[in-house]
């Protein structure tokens, strides 16, 4: 679920069903800087189904994620607000972030919501885009010193700094047969909610590499 939520609400945007669209665009350096163009649209009518996600998560989880995009918090009747205070903490508290151009944001008469915005950053391994608790995309820079260059993006949640526990390779047949079922049993009682929300998402993720692609993995 917590990457769900990476997709659906980093940045109080990305990345919800029907009509709405997303999309990251990064252009690379060899020197590991360069810049990501962030674009998002999402249907002020969504706003309802996105909220009630956020509800589902544990008391302690929706308040933080409510709290750091107002956008998702469904006390807030003031879209614009929301939106304006959202976009404030996503530019302010992304991390590794040189300077922000072209930036807007706003909601078309016809009921669209959208942010626009360029992030330049002199080290992709620093750079985190904010996506106020939900967890979210970390992306790796390594080079060789020969000038071979690669990119790691890897789909983790945020983390305290603590080291997740590791999966128990002691469990019994029937131990994981009931963890499977807990698992089946938590994603039908969401299904309902989550299914008109995520249908139809069209998410784009784009790496411009300073060079020829040698190598490609889990595309």
């Amino acid at each position: 679920m917590n990457r769900l939520f990476a997709i659906l609400l980093v940045g109080a945007f990305l990345c919800l069903g029907g009509c709405i669209e997303s999309s990251e665009e990064y252009f690379l350096n060899p020197d590991g800087s360069g810049k990501v163009v962030e674009r998002v649209q999402i249907p002020v009518a969504k706003l309802p189904q996105i909220r009630g996600l956020v509800v589902m998560q544990s008391g302690a989880q929706a308040q933080e994620i409510m709290t750091n995009l107002p956008l998702l918090d469904p006390r807030i009747t003031d879209t614009q607000e929301a939106l304006k205070q959202t976009v404030k903490n996503v530019l302010e508290r992304s991390k590794g972030v040189d300077v922000w151009e072209d930036v807007s944001y706003g909601v078309t008469p016809a009921g669209m919501m959208y942010f626009d915005g360029t992030a330049y950053f002199s080290d992709l391994n620093r750079f985190k885009f904010y996506d106020g608790g939900t967890g979210g995309n970390t992306a790796v820079f390594a080079s060789d010193g020969a000038g071979n260059v690669s990119v790691e993006i890897k789909m983790t949640p945020e983390s305290d700094g603590a080291a997740a526990p590791p999966p128990d390779s002691n469990m019994t047949d029937q131990q994981i047969d009931l963890m499977v079922q807990q698992v089946k049993s938590v994603f039908e009682s969401q299904k309902a909610m989550i299914q008109p929300t995520v249908s139809g998402t069209n998410v784009q993720q784009t790496l411009h590499m300073p060079g020829a692609i040698g190598q490609s993995s889990n595309f």
